[in-house]
């Protein structure tokens, strides 16, 4: 398959609200194997853009459970301040699988159920 073909199987799958995970995985997984300059570039103009929350918030989703490299860490720095609250819950489950907790603590979330969220993750983290 072509990165552009890979790429359109990843958004469509994403576009859904009830996504096979691991297959989405997989197609990540593909596409940073094939050319992963491009899929960082996509990632971060999809993240950045923000126009289409659903299929953000879902790439977060998936890239929390794909091994990153330094890369992400702009992506989640992106995720975690942006104007949808569904991407920042995203990014936060995210940065956590990743324990990536130096973004998190950075983060200065304005609604009070997601500070409070992103607070027990950072708590859990000291007590682990």
């Amino acid at each position: 398959m072509t990165f552009q073909y890979t790429l359109k199987a990843l958004e469509l799958m994403l576009s859904d609200t009830s996504f096979d995970s691991a297959a989405c995985e997989a197609l990540m997984y593909q596409l940073i194997r094939e050319d992963e300059p491009q899929f960082i570039q996509y990632l971060t103009k999809t993240v950045s853009s923000g126009t289409n929350f659903l299929l953000t918030a879902n790439i977060l989703k998936v890239l929390g459970k794909v091994t990153c490299s330094d890369w992400s860490d702009q992506i989640f720095t992106n995720a975690i301040s942006h104007s949808d609250l569904d991407v920042r819950d995203a990014a936060a489950r995210s940065l956590d699988i990743h324990g990536r907790l130096d973004i998190l603590k950075a983060n200065q979330e304005q609604i009070p159920w997601m500070r409070d969220y992103i607070e027990t993750i950072l708590l859990n983290s000291i007590d682990n």
